[in-house]
């Protein structure tokens, strides 16, 4: 039975306007870092396959 996809609770702001968040792929104990826009107007995107919880280094 395949395992339903969990979205990680570590949501992280890449800027203002867009989320960063991480999902299991098929690939199992594998996740990918996912992008979306805040304000609902686009589908989420892939933004880094293969990595988990999203963190942004501000300077």
């Amino acid at each position: 039975m395949p395992r339903p996809a969990g979205i990680d609770d570590q949501i992280e702001w890449l800027d203002d306007g867009t989320l960063l968040y991480g999902m299991p792929n098929d690939t199992p104990g594998d996740s990918d870092v996912w992008e979306l826009k805040a304000d609902g107007t686009s589908a989420p995107t892939l933004l880094i396959p293969h990595a988990w919880s999203p963190a942004v280094v501000r300077e």
